[in-house]
């Protein structure tokens, strides 16, 4: 999808998890299966869903103590105010040493199935054929 290249690395990567915690928040759900990742995916940029719930399993895993044991609206909420404010001071720090620009997210690619491309009159055609072959 991304050509061989890191999409998430460095500042791209702080800037994901910022506006993965900033969504979440956002939504205002109560329960994990009540989120629709796709929409959170294609909020973050072009990435498939699976990748965006493995990142907030990490996040949550690395920066909320005994998260086990927490509500997700609790997770969500120490991630709000507790990680979210350090994560913006790393990234202002790491753009301001290296003088890069955060890559906007790519916008996600239309996906088209095969009788969307191939256009096919009738099925029954092929049976004609073969009928007159005969």
């Amino acid at each position: 999808m991304t050509n061989g290249g890191f999409v998430y690395r460095g500042i791209n990567a702080l800037q994901a998890k910022i506006n993965l915690i900033e969504r979440l928040y956002e939504i205002n759900v109560e329960d994990a299966n009540e989120i629709d990742w796709e929409d959170l995916a294609s909020a973050i940029g072009d990435v498939p869903p699976s990748f965006v719930q493995t990142k907030f399993y990490k996040l949550k895993a690395a920066c909320v103590p005994f998260w086990q044991k927490k509500t997700f609206p609790e997770i969500i909420d120490y991630l709000y105010e507790t990680s979210l404010p350090l994560l913006k001071e790393k990234l202002k720090k790491k753009m301001e040493k290296k003088g890069t620009k955060v890559q906007t997210p790519a916008a996600p690619k239309r996906v088209f199935l095969f009788k969307d491309i191939f256009y096919c009159e009738d099925d029954d055609s092929e049976g004609e054929d073969m009928e007159e072959q005969s």
